[in-house]
């Protein structure tokens, strides 16, 4: 999994890079539009696979999402970041992670999420009268 987050950190940083140049003429909400567009998306791609990663690389994926908060907002390097990240409703890459999984169990539990997501759940049905019964237990599939 290293090799993937350091392909996207590369492939962040690069075109953080180049937006460096441009961004002094263009207003903040566009930049804040462009950077969402072209930065977080790739953080956001496939985030549910980072579950269970080292801290280490999950701190490289958080100095991304803060390296394009300070570009759009042209905050220096020594200020704190949180805040700005608060302001734009950004959460942290590790709480993003955790969203995006909840997200999926909420979709399968509830059978808006995939089919293949939907056909993988199945649900604990007690023999007898139980008060579990109305829980919507799920049951963990057995693999053969």
């Amino acid at each position: 999994m290293s090799k993937q987050v350091n392909a996207v950190t590369s492939s962040c940083y690069n075109t953080l890079r180049m937006l460096r140049r441009i961004y002094k003429w263009i207003p903040t909400d566009t930049r804040k539009t462009v950077t969402q567009a072209l930065v977080s998306s790739r953080l956001n791609y496939g985030n549910a696979l980072y579950t269970g990663i080292p801290t280490k690389q999950l701190r490289c994926l958080q100095r991304i999402q803060n390296a394009s908060a300070r570009l759009v907002l042209n905050v220096p390097r020594r200020n704190h970041i949180t805040p700005h990240l608060r302001d734009f409703h950004w959460l942290p890459v590790d709480k993003r992670i955790t969203f995006k999984l909840l997200t999926h169990a909420h979709k399968a539990l509830h059978n808006t999420g995939p089919a293949y997501l939907n056909n993988r759940l199945s649900f604990y049905t007690p023999t007898r009268q139980l008060r579990s019964a109305d829980l919507a237990l799920a049951t963990v599939p057995r693999i053969h």
